[in-house]
């Protein structure tokens, strides 16, 4: 019995060092991450947020990108996790309180890059997503922060926990440091006119559905995704099958797909942005939705 028992005592004492060596390493190689200081292209606007339309870049702001999910209603900051093994992740304060000294360019130049004024990396600020943003929608963007009251509040500081650095370390969280896989000399995706047509619906997509659905949008696994989130759906034609554009539109409205079962998280999460679309952002939507057959990458 006593044999048994120091075997297994030495059993757990190795599973506890390799626990403490992959927590190690992972941590030294995020704090490295984090700790170094970037540079990339700068972004320089053709023209100033001051011309750019305050009403669309609301509508941006506030439905279409989801910025309010982190950044909160008002803008000055909001808490995304707060787990033990996730983290403690906070959205930013982005009102003119701490904006006001910013030029248009350091803005759009963070949006872009994913690295913070001073050239560090910030976490779970979806630049992969923003590449795919015309610059248009962006100048809008901008024209729209700059223009909510300022709120002074300060900043919460963000710490990934030992689960996320270890996912990202091993390249299964790329959402977690987006600077480091993004490709920083793409040039501005065009401007397409926002008409219920399949290239506006396409431009949607690219920004914000292949993130999560992929770029073919025949979905799958996400990456360091939590356990309570489901597999991301199929959404090309061959997947939706007998779905008319009502049953597109209302599944998006109410979060319950023409079946009658409820959408999972991450979805469910997003319904209460998606019911606030325009009924030209559906169309579009669903128009390019309607070519996307197989695996054909768009």
């Amino acid at each position: 019995m006593r044999t048994v028992l120091k075997w297994l005592g030495y059993a757990l004492g190795s599973v506890v060092a390799l626990v403490l060596v992959i927590v190690g390493w992972s941590t030294l190689k995020y704090d490295r991450e984090i700790a170094s200081r970037k540079s990339y292209p700068p972004v320089h606007l053709s023209r100033p947020a001051s011309t750019g339309n305050v009403a669309h870049g609301k509508h941006l702001v506030r439905v279409r990108l989801e910025c309010v999910e982190c950044h909160g209603t008002d803008l000055s900051g909001n808490t995304v996790v707060e787990d033990p093994m996730a983290g403690s992740i906070h959205g930013r304060n982005i009102t003119p309180f701490k904006l006001k000294a910013w030029t248009d360019d350091e803005i759009a130049t963070v949006l872009r890059h994913g690295i913070s004024r001073d050239g560090h990396p910030l976490i779970i600020m979806p630049a992969d997503d923003y590449q795919h943003m015309s610059e248009s929608d962006l100048i809008d963007v901008i024209a729209y922060v700059r223009s909510v009251p300022a709120v002074n509040k300060a900043d919460v500081p963000s710490r990934a926990g030992p689960l996320l650095r270890f996912f990202w370390a091993i390249g299964k969280a790329p959402f977690l440091v987006p600077s480091g896989h993004i490709d920083h000399a793409k040039a501005f995706d065009p401007a397409v006119p926002e008409k219920p047509t399949k290239e506006f619906g396409r431009y949607i997509v690219h920004n914000l559905c292949a993130g999560c659905h992929r770029n073919d949008l025949r979905g799958g696994p996400m990456n360091g995704a939590p356990p309570d989130w489901v597999a991301a759906a199929n959404i090309t034609q061959d997947a939706l099958g007998t779905w008319s554009e009502a049953d597109f539109i209302r599944t998006l409205k109410t979060g319950v797909n023409p079946s009658g079962s409820k959408l999972r998280l991450p979805m469910s999460m997003n319904i209460k942005y998606t019911a606030q679309w325009s009924d030209t952002e559906y169309k579009a939507v669903w128009a390019f939705l309607k070519t996307v057959k197989g695996s054909a990458d768009f």
